[in-house]
């Protein structure tokens, strides 16, 4: 039987079906024993009269349980990882490795006090217009970034130095699937208070 929360939907979208003369499109769960819950697609059309009134309902359905519970365990999984760069006080950065961007924390915005619609639809190329005016030294940036795009299994872990004194310590790596990269992940961690420690323990 279908689940209780879904029957009631799932009858008025069988209903509207029928008076409208389309498609039945529909997905709910069932409760089924011993399997308990199933997931599953439905697709149906109907064979009117001669004037016009349904006599017949020819469908299928799809058990698609393995690909929802799939899904629900990558949601999951996603939400682990996000949680993890929420947590972390480093600001973090994904890319894939043509350089689109793919997520960002809080704490990346932050130190680099962007506007999060800058990084919305910005590719990280497109992002550096706002980052780059910010920096000591800007000479390396671009060659530093296609070396490493056209390198998607190079690593890299240098100092940045900013306008206002601070000092970022940043590190990129590629994200691996199956021994093959499919993405960067740029990590910023703040050490200005580490480095100004440092130096008046040497003056």
């Amino acid at each position: 039987r279908v689940h209780p929360a879904d029957s009631e939907r799932a009858a008025e979208e069988f209903k509207t079906c029928l008076e409208n003369h389309t498609p039945f499109a529909s997905e709910f769960r069932i409760i089924s024993h011993p399997d308990g819950l199933r997931h599953i697609k439905a697709n149906a059309y109907t064979i009117n009269d001669g004037k016009g009134h349904p006599v017949r309902v020819i469908g299928t359905n799809y058990d698609i349980t393995d690909l929802r519970v799939q899904q629900q365990r990558s949601e999951r999984a996603l939400s682990m990882v996000e949680a993890s760069m929420e947590a972390t006080d480093n600001g973090v950065l994904v890319t894939t490795i043509e350089g689109e961007i793919v997520r960002w924390n809080q704490r990346f915005i932050e130190m680099w006090r962007l506007q999060p619609e800058e990084l919305k639809a910005a590719s990280h190329q497109q992002l550096l217009q706002f980052i780059v005016p910010q920096l000591r030294n800007t000479k390396w940036v671009d060659q530093q970034m296609q070396e490493l795009y056209s390198n998607p299994e190079q690593g890299a872990f240098d100092l940045i130095e900013c306008l206002d004194g601070r000092i970022f310590e940043r590190s990129s790596l590629p994200m691996l699937l199956n021994h093959r990269a499919i993405g960067r992940v740029w990590n910023y961690r703040d050490i200005t208070a580490q480095q100004r420690n440092q130096k008046a323990l040497l003056e």
